[in-house]
């Protein structure tokens, strides 16, 4: 059914897109001990630079995030930014919060996974349920 073909569609596509996601926090785990700092340490910044620092990284990320999801036509997306919250929290919060406290760092398929299953609870959320 069309409904089956365009859900594989948006496994794929919406792994990858996790995939590239996740391994920017994993392959460079110094920038993002950095975020968490800026992100604690917010009120006392001005509002002027906290807004310079967004727009120049963790919006531009959001913004093309949901671009990509806006345009994926098997999904039901009406706000286009908060979607892209929730599939970048929805599939990469067990990785990013877990990978700084462990010893080891997760495997390739544990990765694989839990993204996954990421995108599996996504889609419970934001697939078309359109019979076109």
């Amino acid at each position: 059914t069309f409904v089956a073909r365009a859900s594989a569609f948006a496994d794929e596509d919406l792994e990858s897109l996790a995939h590239a996601i996740a391994g920017q926090a994993i392959g460079f785990p110094e920038h993002f001990a950095m975020v968490r700092q800026i992100t604690a340490e917010a009120p006392h910044f001005p509002r002027a630079v906290l807004d310079a620092w967004r727009e120049a990284g963790p919006l531009r990320v959001e913004n093309e995030v949901a671009r990509r999801l806006a345009a994926n036509r098997a999904l039901r997306v009406t706000n286009a930014n908060r979607a892209a919250r929730h599939f970048i929290a929805v599939t990469t919060a067990e990785i990013t919060s877990g990978a700084y406290f462990r010893e080891r760092p997760l495997t390739e398929q544990q990765i694989d996974e839990i993204i996954a299953a990421g995108v599996e609870a996504f889609l419970n959320g934001y697939a078309s349920r359109s019979t076109e």
